[in-house]
């Protein structure tokens, strides 16, 4: 019974929305020459609004302001960045991340491309993140390849850099070859002495 009583009620309503329907169109034919009246189709209507001086775009961007959504402007504005190997490798670790944070998991082979561009590049400030990102992931690379990072950061006078990637490796339980290590410790010696050479 409930179920009947709805229907009927339904079926009221709708009669009685399709009869209000049909006196809007005809109010709305009667009012044709009323300053209100805007075209149904809603370009048409924007350019009615703004030949009537109701609608401005300047207006629009006022609003955007305030809540900061001009960022396409903005970025038409400035000046194209050129392209370059550093900035490269900068896109590339900010994809990379991107998409540990939406919650993928880059492959092995992700993380050697990033690390082959840097090295190329060459950008010793990414070879840490990149490794420590490599590494919170569970994935390591041969030795051969630690080796050439560590001694490209050397031979760029990145020592420091060289110093935090091989505490890296070893808080990630890799093990670093003697002879990168010697040659890290030499050149952190001759760095040593020529510090102490300098007059004070």
């Amino acid at each position: 019974m409930i179920g009947v009583q709805l229907l009927k009620d339904s079926d009221q309503t709708t009669t009685s929305s399709k009869k209000s329907r049909r006196r809007a169109s005809r109010m709305s034919v009667e009012d044709d020459a009323d300053e209100d009246w805007f075209p149904e189709d809603i370009f048409e209507a924007f350019k009615e609004l703004r030949k009537r001086k109701v609608f401005d775009v300047s207006d629009m961007y006022t609003i955007a302001d305030v809540w900061g959504w001009t960022w396409e402007r903005e970025l038409r504005n400035a000046p194209p960045r050129r392209w370059s190997q550093e900035w490269e490798v900068e896109l590339a670790i900010k994809v990379m991340l991107k998409v540990i944070e939406l919650g993928g998991t880059p492959t092995i082979g992700d993380c050697a491309m990033i690390l082959r561009a840097a090295i190329r590049a060459p950008v010793p400030s990414a070879f840490l993140k990149i490794l420590q990102t490599t590494h919170s992931l569970g994935y390591a690379f041969g030795s051969p390849l630690y080796d050439e990072i560590i001694l490209q950061c050397l031979d760029l006078g990145e020592l420091d850099a060289a110093i935090a990637i091989v505490a890296d490796l070893e808080t990630s339980g890799i093990t670093v070859p003697d002879q990168t290590l010697d040659r890290l410790i030499s050149a952190r010696q001759t760095i040593d002495i020529t510090a102490n050479d300098v007059p004070s």
